[in-house]
C-alpha cells in the first residue's frame, strides 16, 4: 500500500441566509470554480474544509488518493492516518471537523448538545467548539452565554418575545481573538465576521432565535433544547483567547516568519494545518504542497516530519490536533 501524505481537499461550499459575497470573492477567488461545479447558489456562509458528518465527508484533491473521500481513508488506513490511539477510540469516525464561515448578517441563537445527550438522542458526538476571528467588521458581535443565571421560564419566554440576544454576552470581536464554546452554551453572532471553526465532528444544532428574519425564521427547536443548556452566569473571559487543550481536540497559533520543522512524533495522531494568514508551504521530503490562506492540510500520523514555509514572509496557522483518549473507568470497578 502505498505511504501518506499531506492531504487536502476540495471545499464544500454551504449557502446560508446570514452568508455573504466576501469568502468566495475576496479571500478565497478560487472557490468560485467550486462553486460553479456544485451550483450552490449564493450567500455562502461555510466552506466545510475537513469533515466526516452525516454520510457526508471530504473529498482527496491532490495526489494519488484524489477523489476518495476521508471516510474511505479512514477506513483503509487506520491508524496510519489518524494515529493508533485514536483509531482504537473513534472507529471508523474522524473526530474533528473544519469549517471556515462567513457571518454577514447574524447567524440564529443556537446551542449545541453534550456527548451524553447527543449520543442518546441522535447517534451523535456533541459539539464543543472553537471560533477563530479570521477578520471583523465593526459592526461584528459576538454572542456568547447569559449575563446571570436564567430559569428555564425566563429563557423561554425571552424565545418567545424575541428579548433572547438581551440575555447574552456581547462582545466585539476582533481580529485574532478566540472564543471556546462549550456544549449547553447559549451563542450566535454576526454583521461582518470572517471564522475559523474547529469543532467535534457533530452538527447538531438547535436553533432557538432567528433574528425575525424578513424573509421567513427557519425551524425553531426551544423544547428540544430545554435540557440541553447551561442557564448558569457564563464567563466567556475565561475561555477568550486561552490556550486550547481539551479533551476534544487541541488549537495551538502557530505564527511563522521562517521555516519550522515539525516532527509528527510529538503529536498523538494526524495534525491539521489551517492558514489563517499567508500562503504556507509544505515540504514533505521534498514534495511541495501549496497551503493558501483559509485553505487547510491533514498531516497523516505515519508521517515522520515536514517542514512548514510561510511563503511572503511570514504566515499564521491553526494547529490543530486530538490528544490521547481513554474509555473512562468502570466506578463499579475496583
Amino acid at each position: 500500500m502505498k505511504k501518506l501524505y499531506p492531504l487536502k481537499f476540495k471545499p464544500t461550499l454551504k449557502s446560508k441566509v446570514w452568508g455573504g459575497e466576501t469568502l468566495i470573492n475576496k479571500y478565497n477567488p478560487q472557490l468560485l470554480q467550486a462553486d460553479e461545479d456544485d451550483q450552490i447558489e449564493h450567500p455562502v456562509g461555510e466552506v466545510w474544509e475537513v469533515f466526516d458528518l452525516a454520510g457526508e465527508s471530504s473529498v482527496v484533491e491532490n495526489g494519488f488518493l484524489e477523489g476518495n473521500d476521508l471516510a474511505d481513508l479512514l477506513e483503509t488506513y487506520m491508524g496510519e492516518l489518524v494515529g493508533d490511539n485514536l483509531f482504537d477510540f473513534f472507529q471508523l469516525q474522524f473526530p474533528v471537523s473544519v469549517k471556515i464561515i462567513e457571518a454577514s448578517d447574524n447567524i440564529s441563537v443556537q446551542v449545541h448538545p453534550d456527548d451524553d445527550i447527543s449520543f442518546e438522542r441522535y447517534y451523535s458526538y456533541g459539539k464543543q467548539e472553537y471560533w477563530y476571528i479570521v477578520d471583523a467588521e465593526p459592526t461584528a458581535r459576538v454572542y456568547l452565554g447569559f449575563k446571570e443565571n436564567v430559569t428555564v421560564e425566563q429563557f423561554y419566554n425571552a424565545c418567545q418575545d424575541g428579548t433572547l440576544p438581551l440575555l447574552l454576552n456581547e462582545y466585539v470581536p476582533k481580529k485574532g481573538d478566540g472564543f471556546l464554546i462549550p456544549p449547553g452554551t447559549v451563542h450566535a453572532a454576526g454583521g461582518g465576521l470572517l471564522i475559523a471553526e474547529v469543532s467535534q465532528s457533530s452538527d447538531v444544532i438547535m436553533r432557538l432565535y432567528d433574528w425575525h428574519r424578513s424573509d421567513g425564521e427557519r425551524e425553531l427547536h426551544i423544547e428540544e433544547a430545554i435540557d440541553c443548556i447551561d442557564y448558569g452566569k457564563f464567563h466567556p473571559e475565561a475561555l477568550l483567547n486561552k490556550p486550547v487543550d481539551t479533551d476534544q481536540f487541541s488549537v495551538n497559533k502557530v505564527n511563522l516568519s521562517s521555516p519550522v520543522e515539525v516532527n509528527m512524533d510529538s503529536f498523538n495522531g494526524f495534525v491539521i494545518y489551517t492558514s489563517v494568514g499567508g500562503r504556507v508551504d509544505i515540504d514533505a521530503g521534498g514534495t511541495f504542497y501549496q497551503v493558501n490562506c483559509l485553505e487547510s492540510v491533514l498531516i497523516p500520523a505515519s508521517m515522520d516530519t515536514v517542514t512548514l514555509i510561510p511563503v511572503g514572509g511570514k504566515a499564521e496557522l491553526l494547529e490543530i490536533s486530538v490528544k490521547e483518549q481513554r474509555e473512562p473507568e468502570d466506578s463499579y470497578v475496583k
